[in-house]
């Protein structure tokens, strides 16, 4: 007998020995919410359930015991990434908190914090027949290699019966935020087979990305507005270099690599010209390629000129973190796409130690000639990403599912927003909340570190979060950080919704990833040479080549799949 077939005869095996437990029990609509009014709207993320006769924890009608996954403590085994230095504190108070209102014991096993050596363990780990009820791992296509494999349980059915609440924020992640774009949490839950594996995390603070962003001081010394158009942009570059407003006594590069970004804080530069610089999806819901679009090779060209004229940095193609470091803290740099903190915010924390009004600061994308804005889905961040998984061989299935139930309830979401009630936030008059002294003003960590050490945004479980946490964790440091989210969050068009995971099959998408190692092979070289002055092919040519590698194919195979959608 396959994996898959023994799994589906435990899952079913499971679900109704709940079910008749659940009917002994008699579940009722009391256990449902958090019992506290106040919890269910200064977070943004309640989500209706639409059924309040779903089981939700235990059956006992001890409000202390509503969200207990089983009478007796039961323990929880977990396999889990670090979050960067950082382990999961399970002695800290938010997470003994968590443990006790669930009535569960989590046993942690962590991989390695190096990339590799995470990667190898895990592999490993997944390999050697030891079980686990929960693997957490932050890599959906390893996950899906994985659950095409039968590594996963299916979640479907088991979130039919136990969590109305995940399955709420996964039909309309955070319903009540401002938000971008919207999107299903489903589709990127899902594996090959189309069945649910991934319990989600949900984060508004992550759905925007990388941004452009323009020093505010070197604008107000040359009197100039923030670009409007392609045209001010290049004006605006030359008068940095030729004027040197921030008296750098090295040579002005104006533009330069976001922190290490290289070309993928370049080629941003086609959006101007009304292209994308990946795959898109055009106005007929259609997949396309960026790269074979006329006016992609017109955004390459303006490109190709600001290296010609000194306007752009001259090592931005090979630029690491120390050089971006030396670049800013010598003067040298004025403009940038980048990511929010490791561009935006690493740059400022460089230039507030000359001086505090050095700063950058976020600016719209400029303007195409039709006067379209936007930036592309290839540099869009993720609001949804799948998070976690059920080991197939999980010994716990139902009460995982109870547990993640709880991390998307209106209680859970306050916990995993801003912590306890007088230890990590106070309750403000007006009902929102703000974070005490032991997370905003820690005197050993930065507010972001103090609030994942207590155990906010907890790691290895799924979870959802607004707006309010990231940007109040933020405000005190980063305050132009939080302008920059803001403002891309609340201009419409600006941010493109990401394209959504496409259900290929597991032919389709071994032919699909065989023929982009060729294309993109084809597109990077090409555009390292180009813009670099370096002799190469015509535009023309290239995309002549990307034909021969196969690009059309592709394009055929990931649009006989996204109909598939629906």
């Amino acid at each position: 007998m396959s994996i898959k077939k023994i799994i589906a005869l435990l899952l079913s095996t499971i679900l109704i020995i709940g079910i008749i437990a659940g009917c002994s029990n008699g579940d009722n609509a009391n256990n449902q919410g958090s019992g506290n009014e106040n919890t269910t709207s200064d977070t943004g993320n309640n989500a209706t359930t639409g059924n309040n006769n779903q089981s939700t924890g235990t059956t006992d009608d001890d409000p202390e015991k509503r969200w207990w996954v089983s009478d007796t403590p039961h323990t929880i085994k977990i396999l889990s990434e670090p979050l960067g230095e950082h382990h999961l504190q399970v002695e800290g108070p938010v997470h003994l908190e968590v443990q006790r209102l669930t009535n569960t014991i989590w046993e942690m096993t962590y991989l390695p914090v190096d990339d590799a050596g995470k990667l190898e363990s895990f592999n490993l780990i997944m390999a050697g027949g030891e079980w686990f009820d929960i693997v957490q791992y932050n890599n959906r296509p390893l996950f899906v290699q994985y659950a095409s494999e039968g590594a996963f349980m299916p979640l479907d059915d088991l979130i039919d019966q136990y969590a109305p609440y995940m399955k709420a924020h996964m039909d309309n992640p955070l319903p009540n935020e401002p938000m971008p774009y919207r999107t299903s949490a489903w589709d990127v839950s899902r594996g090959l087979d189309g069945q649910t594996y991934f319990a989600p995390k949900i984060s508004a603070g992550n759905s925007i990305g990388a941004m452009w962003a323009i020093r505010q001081d070197w604008l107000n010394i040359l009197n100039e507005p923030v670009p409007e158009t392609i045209d001010d942009l290049y004006r605006v570059l030359h008068r940095m270099k030729d004027e040197n407003p921030g008296g750098a006594t090295s040579d002005v590069f104006p533009w330069t690599s976001g922190n290490a970004q290289r070309m993928n804080s370049l080629t941003p530069i086609v959006n101007a010209f009304g292209a994308s610089r990946d795959f898109y999806i055009d106005s007929g819901n259609t997949i396309q390629f960026g790269p074979l679009d006329p006016n992609y090779y017109e955004g390459i060209q303006f490109a190709r000129r600001m290296f010609d004229e000194g306007l752009a940095d001259p090592d931005f193609l090979i630029m690491d973190a120390p050089m971006f470091s030396e670049r800013v803290s010598n003067n040298q740099v004025g403009f940038m796409f980048g990511w929010p903190m490791s561009a935006i915010g690493f740059a400022n924390n460089l230039l507030k130690e000359m001086d505090p009004s050095f700063k950058f600061v976020a600016m719209l994308p400029v303007a195409s000639s039709t006067g379209a804005r936007f930036k592309d889905v290839a540099t869009t961040g993720e609001l949804v990403v799948a998070h976690s998984a059920i080991h197939h061989a999980a010994r716990s299935p139902v009460e995982v599912m109870k547990l993640w139930n709880f991390c998307f309830s209106d209680e859970g979401s306050v916990l995993t927003s801003f912590g306890l009630p007088g230890l990590h936030h106070e309750v403000n008059p007006d009902g929102s909340r703000s974070f005490t002294d032991l997370i905003i003003h820690n005197p050993d960590r930065d507010p972001q570190s103090a609030s994942i050490w207590e155990g906010l945004s907890w790691h290895p479980l799924p979870f959802v979060l607004g707006w309010d946490t990231p940007m109040e964790l933020m405000r005190p440091a980063q305050p132009e950080v939080v302008n920059a989210c803001y403002l891309y969050r609340d201009t419409t068009g600006i941010v493109q919704a990401p394209i959504p995971p496409i259900p290929y099959t597991e032919e389709e998408n071994n032919r699909r990833a065989s023929i982009m190692v060729e294309v993109n092979t084809v597109r990077d070289a090409w555009l390292a040479n180009y813009v670099m002055g370096t002799p190469t092919d015509s535009w023309e040519t290239m995309v002549d080549n990307l034909k021969r590698a196969g690009i059309e194919e592709a394009l055929e195979i990931m649009n006989t799949a996204y109909r598939r959608l629906g």
